[in-house]
């Protein structure tokens, strides 16, 4: 059974009725979440996460790249799981990630690992879920893909969120910005690309995949310059919908996304 949390304006986040927290305190983490800007352009496939997870209290589920633990917190709440175990290259990610966990549910058992995508510390058929949010690109791809499905149980569930290369306004602001900011996670080695996407299909591994903002990226720039969150947010759904309407008229489009969730078997 599951209970609707209205994370935001018409926005309904599916949470599972076995994990132990008060649904205010799944409100007050929905809405300290979606304060970041960074927070926000995931949410529309943190969403689709709470829809394809599999829900049980007692289910062992991973986090790849678990950074300061918001992805960790969104995988807890849409399995139900109470304990998860979180991977990430660096290790000044711990406390901040517990701390974050704490609002979401007091008895949260999140279990830190520094190790890397392509040796996870783990035997083979170990996890129910597995998620892996924006990492794909830090790491070999096609290995980091290979130990992922490696960890996963044989009736299991593999989520990957990953950024893809053909999104014009994404490309134009990687050529301007590439050389200038810094980024803290490391070296980009490669982008998921369409072509990717067929194939993996093809190879009967990836067994749904759907993108994510299209034209929607146009309004980032403006979007990062509003101080009111609420206009914000109001602004970054307005245009998710336009992208809905775009890819529901012409599916063409979704070649162009800067943004897709794969979800994956064993």
């Amino acid at each position: 059974m599951l209970k609707h949390i209205n994370a935001l304006s018409g926005i309904s986040f599916q949470v599972s009725t076995s994990l132990p927290v008060s649904a205010k305190s799944l409100r007050f983490f929905s809405q300290k979440a979606l304060a970041s800007t960074h927070e926000l352009y995931w949410f529309p496939l943190i969403d689709e996460l709470a829809r394809r997870a599999s829900r049980a209290k007692e289910s062992m589920v991973l986090d790849i790249g678990c950074y300061t633990g918001y992805s960790t917190a969104w995988l807890m709440i849409a399995t139900g799981a109470e304990r998860v175990h979180a991977v990430d290259v660096k290790r000044n990610f711990i406390s901040s990630m517990k701390e974050l966990l704490y609002t979401v549910n007091p008895n949260a058992l999140a279990v830190p690992v520094q190790a890397s995508v392509p040796g996870l510390p783990y035997k083979e058929s170990t996890f129910d879920t597995v998620f892996c949010r924006s990492v794909l690109q830090y790491t070999d791809m096609q290995k980091a893909i290979v130990e992922i499905r490696r960890v996963i149980k044989p009736q299991g569930k593999g989520f990957i969120i990953a950024n893809m290369a053909g999104n014009p306004m994404i490309r134009l602001f990687r050529v301007f910005t590439g050389s200038k900011r810094s980024i803290p996670f490391g070296t980009i080695y490669e982008y998921v690309s369409y072509r990717m996407l067929r194939q993996w299909t093809r190879e009967g591994w990836c067994v749904a995949y759907k993108e994510y903002h299209i034209v929607a990226p146009i309004l980032f720039p403006i979007i990062n310059c509003i101080p009111f969150h609420s206009i914000k947010r109001g602004l970054f759904f307005a245009g998710t919908l336009v992208d809905t309407i775009l890819k529901t008229v012409c599916p063409f489009f979704n070649r162009f996304a800067w943004q897709v969730f794969l979800e994956i078997r064993k």
